[in-house]
């Protein structure tokens, strides 16, 4: 399984300087645009969940690696924005992924 944790990473970075509940319109594209891909690439759904997860654990890991470097002050609330916007980007893909599973 390939995964694209740069692509994300870099995603993750720009939307949590911008949270507002949502994904923004380019982010979303690119979700859908994502779940397409990976469906084109043959993957299974629950793939794009694993994939999550592991950037999920690439976050984590890379806090942990860097604590005493972060301002503590604002980490909580920032871990979980890019906790929901990965999860909101999961569920844009696999969206688009169901769809195109069901237009072929």
């Amino acid at each position: 399984m390939e995964v694209h944790n740069t692509e994300h990473s870099d995603n993750c970075a720009s939307l949590s300087q911008s949270w507002f509940g949502a994904l923004d319109e380019a982010t979303a594209a690119y979700a859908a645009e994502y779940g397409i891909s990976r469906f084109k690439s043959g993957y299974r759904a629950d793939l794009i969940v694993t994939e999550s997860r592991l950037l999920q654990r690439q976050v984590s890991y890379f806090l942990q690696q860097n604590l005493l470097a972060i301002d503590l002050s604002p980490l909580i609330s920032d871990v979980m924005s890019i906790a929901d916007l990965i999860s909101i980007a999961t569920e844009q893909s696999i969206r688009s992924f169901n769809a195109q599973s069901q237009a072929a």
